[in-house]
């Protein structure tokens, strides 16, 4: 991991796409509220603009300690992950076998459990419920927060292949 953040332009790159990534998270927390703001009313596109920034702002005073942490861990993890695979490709011009399976389903998991309860995860509840997978939500103790951890597993273990990756080449030693 030295390795990596040894130079600046990777440091960087894991947080631009760390901010990008929160700002997602942001904006798709309080992406149900700014439609129904804007569903019986038309402001002029400077108003819009305005409102939907200050609902963006506000939103991570509105997220519980959880979610907020939540959220910047998300962030911070994918922004790793940027990172190191970059380095990876640009050190080995080749993409690691494991680590990219690992770290699409680690982003993609951790990314449908973010947000709320109430709006964050409706999209993850009505893609599932499409194959039956609402009932298995209803059945999950903590009601679904078990998927948030998962995805922070997934993430922590790409993290984890990636830094292994980067170490060991990619051909036979032999």
């Amino acid at each position: 991991m030295k390795r990596v953040f040894r130079n600046s332009r990777y440091i960087l790159l894991a947080l631009a796409s760390s901010v990008v990534v929160f700002i997602g998270i942001l904006i798709t927390s309080s992406l149900p509220f700014v439609v129904s703001l804007f569903e019986g009313i038309s402001p002029s596109a400077f108003d819009a603009a305005k409102l939907a920034f200050a609902v963006i702002v506000t939103t991570p005073f509105e997220m519980s300690a959880f979610e907020l942490l939540f959220a910047v861990l998300v962030s911070l993890l994918i922004g790793m992950n940027v990172s190191l695979l970059t380095f990876f490709t640009r050190l080995y011009r080749a993409l690691p076998r494991s680590a990219g399976v690992v770290s699409s389903v680690g982003s993609l998991g951790a990314l449908l459990g973010a947000g709320c309860a109430a709006c964050g995860s409706v999209f993850l509840v009505s893609l599932l419920s499409t194959i039956g997978g609402s009932g298995f939500l209803a059945l999950l103790p903590y009601g679904g927060e078990e998927l948030r951890l998962l995805g922070l597993g997934l993430l922590i273990t790409s993290s984890y292949v990636l830094v292994r990756s980067i170490n060991r080449p990619p051909v036979c030693p032999i």
